[in-house]
């Protein structure tokens, strides 16, 4: 079963978030990539997919509500793919990610809250499921 319930997280217990009847909210799926924005204090989350369709969504959630980001430009619909924040460059770098007929998307894209724009990864890379991001090792560089 699919869900659109959001939750989070206050370091010890989850929380289930009770969104008003109306409210914007991403539709219920699986395999979105989801950041944590630091500077602008916002997750981000673009695409996923449910059973049928692959999404190319921009959301995100300030904490206590969604808001449908809709840029005018957005990345082909992908699920699985893998994002961190980049707190260097201030943004969101997602990589990878599945498209509709399986195909490996095998460029960078960056988020800087307005727009999506081609990274600058001069090599492809395997894109992975998952991310994981560690603030100790970004902020004493590579």
């Amino acid at each position: 079963m699919w869900s659109s319930s959001t939750y989070t997280l206050d370091g010890t217990a989850w929380t289930k978030r009770v969104l008003g009847i109306g409210t914007a909210a991403p539709s219920p799926r699986a395999y979105v990539s989801l950041s944590y924005d630091a500077n602008r204090k916002v997750v981000v989350l673009f695409g996923g997919s449910d059973k049928d369709t692959a999404y190319d969504e921009t959301w995100e959630w300030n904490g206590s509500a969604w808001k449908n980001i809709g840029p005018d430009t957005a990345p082909d619909p992908r699920e699985g793919a893998a994002s961190v924040y980049d707190v260097k460059r201030l943004q969101t770098v997602m990589f990878g990610g599945l498209n509709q007929r399986r195909h490996l998307h095998q460029r960078d894209l960056t988020w800087n809250g307005t727009a999506w724009t081609q990274g600058h990864l001069t090599t492809t890379r395997p894109a992975a499921p998952t991310s994981a991001w560690s603030t100790t090792r970004c902020a004493s560089g590579p």
